[in-house]
């Protein structure tokens, strides 16, 4: 019963071992790949941030050389109004000075105090077209030369293309409105400075106006989500705009064309504007999914081969077991032989101390087993025969089996006469049989 319960003690003990080594690996590659996940993602953040900062200063940039040339353009008609008239040879040659500096402007247009267009690119005396209804000439009628307005993205009354509208106001020398300059830039060309960045086949780059209609986004989306003028963001980008927040991060679980993504977004400089750059899940975490195949497929390996090896070890100590338990039994019996046998049996170590004796061998002699334990062969040996007896023993040694007779001093004094067979035992033990 004792060896059974031991053997489930021990193969439970084993079980445990596996358990918990392999549960402390599975933990640090839990742990690693948290670290790798949170790592990505920052790396994520910053390469959005960067690449939003980047775009953002391109088209500030833009919209102050832009601001500039407006201001000239404003200066120039302000001061011909002064004169007397205005010279339509001097505006032209004006704005095509202006035109020739800022490709990204598709036209400077000029109108008068009612709206109506009357010089720049595509204008004519013919032309009626007038921006009277559009936001931005209600905004300089309300504010005659104060400040730059930006609206948002309109179709060109004369150019029929999507544009955003950079705008000035000149006044006439009573500070009245006396007309506002256009200066149309395409909204194709935010689109290419979008086109630019490498966020991934699922990554996205929006440019918004702050009431959340859409200028332009790359790569374009099909549906009413790619629109332009589309109003639909996510709760995410919501929040953050409601919160006046100019800059920052947040992560859309599903955008409104249907793409989870992480954004870094701006309010652009000096524009009524907000850039987005966003990547996708399914591209930035390519690496640490491979990354997490890999701590998987050790995981799993190294469960694999601590099992074989625990089975190992198992089979190793029912081997060893067995061994022991057949060792012990052989042993026992040997025991057994040694204890019934009808002759003397004694066992000495290399130096002739006794280390074992039988019922028999004490018999002989007339001494216990513990004194014989005690004793040396010199100890048996007559006074006359000690150098005999010495000499015997070293033969004896070097014998793998030796047949000799031998005399005994018993423990009364008087001497026996034996026939003593000798053989060696491991551990330069010799065993001698006596009769």
């Amino acid at each position: 019963t004792r060896p059974a319960a031991a053997q489930e003690r021990s193969l439970w003990q084993l079980v445990a071992g596996v358990i918990i080594v392999n549960l402390v690996i599975i933990a640090i590659g839990i742990q690693s790949l948290l670290y790798s996940h949170a790592r990505t993602l920052d790396q994520v953040r910053n390469s959005t941030t960067n690449l939003a900062f980047l775009i953002e200063q391109n088209i500030a940039d833009s919209a102050r050389r832009i601001d500039l040339s407006l201001l000239n353009i404003v200066h120039i008609l302000e001061h011909e109004q002064a004169d007397g008239s205005i010279d339509p040879a001097e505006v032209a040659h004006v704005l095509a000075l202006q035109s020739g500096q800022l490709p990204e402007v598709d036209a400077f247009r000029i109108t008068d105090a009612t709206g109506r267009l009357r010089w720049g690119k595509g204008v004519t005396p013919e032309t009626r077209e007038t921006y009277a209804d559009r936001p931005f000439f209600a905004a300089h009628q309300a504010a005659p030369g104060r400040a730059m307005v930006v609206g948002e993205p309109v179709v060109g009354r004369v150019s029929n293309i999507w544009v955003i509208p950079f705008t000035r106001s000149y006044r006439k020398p009573d500070g009245s409105l006396g007309g506002v300059v256009n200066a149309t830039v395409a909204l194709s060309y935010f689109h290419d400075q979008l086109s630019t960045l490498k966020l991934g086949p699922h990554g996205s780059a929006v440019i918004r106006h702050i009431n959340h209609s859409l200028a332009t986004r790359y790569p374009a989306v099909d549906g009413p989500g790619g629109a332009i003028g589309d109003k639909t963001v996510s709760p995410e980008f919501l929040a953050i705009m409601n919160a006046g927040v100019k800059e920052g991060h947040f992560h859309s679980p599903r955008t409104p064309d249907g793409t989870e993504r992480t954004y870094a977004f701006r309010r652009i400089e000096g524009l009524p504007y907000v850039l987005t750059v966003g990547r996708a899940p399914e591209d930035y975490l390519d690496v640490w999914r491979e990354e997490r195949r890999n701590v998987i497929l050790f995981v799993s390996a190294f469960f694999l081969l601590t099992l074989a090896a625990a089975w190992l070890v198992h089979r190793h100590w029912q081997r060893n077991r067995q061994h022991t338990a057949a060792l012990v039994e052989s042993e026992a019996r040997f025991r057994s032989y040694v204890e019934s046998a009808p002759v003397g049996i004694f066992v000495a170590d290399a130096q002739g101390d006794y280390v074992d004796v039988n019922p028999a061998g004490c018999e002989l002699v007339g001494y216990s087993r513990d004194e014989l334990l005690q004793m040396n062969i010199r100890d048996l040996a007559p006074p006359n025969l000690l150098a005999t007896h010495e000499v015997q023993y070293e033969h004896n040694k070097r014998s793998r089996v030796s047949d000799s007779e031998i005399t005994l001093r018993c423990k009364d004094g008087h001497l026996i006469h034996t026939t003593l067979r000798t053989i060696m035992l491991p551990g330069e033990r010799v065993m001698g049989f006596c009769s």
